[in-house]
């Protein structure tokens, strides 16, 4: 006998697909569901993982779209934030040698190609843009955690912007929803 409590989750479940080329279709009603959020925050169960990187693109990709996030930021890169953000307003730059310099888990495949989709973005849509987030001036602290969440707050209280926070595990992510 199938235990009810599996039943329960099969019958919730939704099976995303990990595949490369797989619309966006399957996210779209997760996506819905939290697309109320100020700060909604992508994490993964452990770092450069392709599968989970191609979600998260996909999720990022219908959040912008079609709910209206326009800031994106990525856990702990302070240095390519900054840079990004230039490249995503202006175009100015080559995205693949800007995520060659930012932290060894943002040199992936599914985040360049979401850094090149949200430059056609604002390409398009140039009066509504996506931005990347980055520290506003403030005091630096010794507690890496709390100066993400400050950081997303202080973009947030600036810009407006609802957020998209793509962190790389759990921890970025608790600390960013946890305030």
């Amino acid at each position: 006998m199938i235990d009810p409590i599996v039943r329960a989750i099969d019958a919730r479940a939704l099976p995303l697909s990990t595949a490369d080329d797989a619309s966006d279709e399957d996210v779209r009603p997760v996506a819905a569901a939290l697309a109320g959020a100020t700060v909604l925050a992508l994490g993964a169960s452990a770092r450069v993982t392709h599968e989970l990187s191609v979600v998260a693109a996909r999720f990022v990709r219908v959040l912008v779209r079609e709910h209206g996030f326009r800031s994106i930021a990525l856990e702990g890169d302070k240095a390519a934030s900054v840079e990004l953000d230039s490249y995503l307003r202006t175009g100015a730059g080559d995205p693949r040698e800007l995520l060659g310099r930012a932290r060894a888990f943002w040199r992936t495949g599914a985040l360049l190609d979401v850094v090149r989709w949200l430059r056609g973005w604002n390409e398009q849509h140039p009066d509504n843009p996506v931005r990347a987030v980055h520290p506003l001036d403030g005091p630096p602290t010794s507690d890496v955690e709390r100066r993400q969440v400050d950081v997303v707050l202080a973009w947030h209280e600036r810009t407006g912007h609802r957020i998209v926070y793509w962190g790389a595990t759990g921890h970025g992510v608790g600390a960013s929803s946890s305030s």
